[in-house]
């Protein structure tokens, strides 16, 4: 009994460390090496596009970011937006160049990546604002896109 005391603890204990370095892996980054320096996450506000718009027309040069893929974002954006898509292996590179003294409003297609996005640009130490349903509530409220 004493001899399978042991080997159970150690399956255990390379389990629970598996599991644990597995957790700390941001999500869609595999293979990608990152290096975060630790701070105090900036709190990320959630607007819906009404709000987002106003927000956007006080900003006088506002970093506004697409985080969908180079087709959807072909297809129409809002005006003055870059494109990070979110599952480029170089998104915290792209994203690290913006100016962290701006504020980032994100969007995506209905807001699941720009909410992910927006949790790891807040962590990068940036002030966030990402637009609640993306740009399919954004069109739903007859509000303008571009192609340009």
């Amino acid at each position: 009994m004493r001899s399978l005391i042991l080997p159970a603890v150690l399956v255990g204990c390379l389990l629970t460390a598996g599991c644990q370095q597995q957790a700390s892996k941001a999500e869609g980054t595999e293979g990608i090496s990152t290096t975060i320096i630790p701070h105090e996450a900036l709190p990320v506000k959630v607007a819906k596009p009404e709000e987002f718009a106003g927000l956007l027309a006080d900003e006088t040069d506002a970093q506004i970011v697409d985080v969908r893929t180079e087709g959807e974002y072909s297809s129409g954006h809002l005006a003055g937006s870059m494109n990070i898509n979110i599952a480029s292996p170089d998104f915290h590179g792209e994203v690290s160049k913006l100016d962290t003294e701006r504020k980032i409003y994100v969007y995506c297609a209905i807001g699941g990546r720009s909410a992910r996005a927006a949790e790891m640009m807040a962590n990068m130490g940036y002030e966030v604002v990402d637009m609640n349903g993306g740009i399919t509530a954004w069109k739903s409220e007859g509000r303008e896109t571009t192609t340009e």
